[in-house]
């Protein structure tokens, strides 16, 4: 393997700047096209019918006439929280999502299924998502928020 021009730095060889460089350039991207998602999408609605779960309702909340309410979701559920409901109810629903780089891919992946996201946390953006959530709820929307943040 070639070294570097400019000296033998230890440890920098043409295949690890190669490999830096293409995380840089990567790291640099904000917002990927939301055609990378669909693929993701489409496997996640397939999963679907796949995954046993159970949706109590006794209080038969989910009737669009009782809307809107605030939902509780785990930061590990709220990739398959909206291939649970039907159209109807993902379509006046919005989920609070982190501000973070990986959020934005959360943030793409629910749109897809119509779910509205609102980008915010308790520590970046926490005002902005707050507000937009109960301008939201005044909407008619529901609110998914997830409690279980990294602090």
């Amino acid at each position: 393997m070639r070294r570097l021009q400019g000296g033998w730095r230890r440890g920098k060889t043409l295949k690890s700047t190669g490999m830096n460089y293409v995380k840089r350039q990567f790291r640099q991207i904000k917002k990927l096209p939301k055609v990378f998602f669909l693929p993701v999408a489409i496997l996640i609605w397939l999963m679907k019918f796949t995954m046993r779960f159970s949706l109590s309702d006794p209080c038969n909340s989910l009737q669009t006439s009782k809307f809107p309410f605030v939902t509780i979701i785990w930061h590990n559920r709220l990739l398959f929280f909206p291939s649970v409901f039907s159209r109807a109810v993902r379509r006046r629903t919005a989920a609070v999502i982190s501000a973070s780089r990986d959020g934005q891919y959360l943030a793409d992946i629910v749109s897809l299924f119509g779910v509205t996201p609102v980008r915010g946390s308790s520590s970046k953006k926490g005002f902005a998502a707050l507000s937009e959530s109960i301008s939201l709820i005044e909407k008619g929307f529901n609110v998914a928020i997830t409690p279980d943040g990294p602090r």
